[in-house]
């Protein structure tokens, strides 16, 4: 194996995806070779897989090889536990709007474009609702969308929490009543309704 990342588990098999971008995955009584469901196309940024009963759902930041200036590939994807296409449901055309938006927003010390790379990061699941953090406007936020689309479109999500103060959002969990995330020095917690943010650890 490469660099295995993220992973979960269900009754029957483990899955992981790894830091190409590929998804994998194997029985959990059986030692014969994993299943490529996806195979990844360039190096990654890996921060996040969830799952339901039939899908995949992961986060991920592919470093492409683009013309200089151009943004990395950051997406939220959904792939049949069986293999098969990917579907993004928080996709390109979506990431290039946010990232052409910061390319133009000044700083606020007035020296030109944020040289922000907005990225999804930590993913969670609960009820058809995905919530992800690593606010694509190049903050702080937990967004949410729906698992099963239509993709959403720019210029925002449903946040549930949102901070114009970037805080390298990573890990996200919920439970019946809070959405839970880690960032560069706490471990934080909002209510699903939306509301105000608070710290569990600091």
């Amino acid at each position: 194996l490469v660099q295995p990342e993220c992973l979960v588990v269900d009754s029957a098999n483990v899955y992981w995806i790894d830091r190409s971008g590929s998804l994998y995955s194997a029985d959990k009584t059986n030692v014969a070779s994993p299943r490529l469901l996806s195979a990844g196309a360039y190096p990654a940024q890996v921060s996040g897989l969830a799952q339901d009963s039939a899908s995949l759902y992961y986060t991920i930041r592919e470093a492409l090889p683009t013309a200089s200036g151009d943004p990395a590939r950051s997406f939220v994807g959904k792939i049949p536990k069986t293999g098969g296409a990917v579907v993004e449901i928080v996709g390109q055309a979506y990431f290039n709007q946010v990232y052409a938006d910061l390319r133009n927003s000044p700083r606020d010390d007035g020296s030109g474009g944020r040289n922000v790379f907005p990225t999804f990061t930590g993913i969670a699941l609960k009820d058809g609702k995905l919530y992800v953090a690593g606010d694509p406007a190049g903050g702080s936020a937990i967004g949410t969308y729906s698992s099963t689309g239509p993709a959403p479109v720019y210029p925002a999500p449903g946040y549930i929490f949102g901070s114009s103060t970037p805080d390298a959002d990573r890990y996200v969990s919920v439970d019946s009543a809070y959405v839970y995330w880690t960032t560069s020095d706490s471990v934080r917690k909002a209510p699903l309704v939306g509301g105000q943010a608070s710290n569990v650890q600091s």
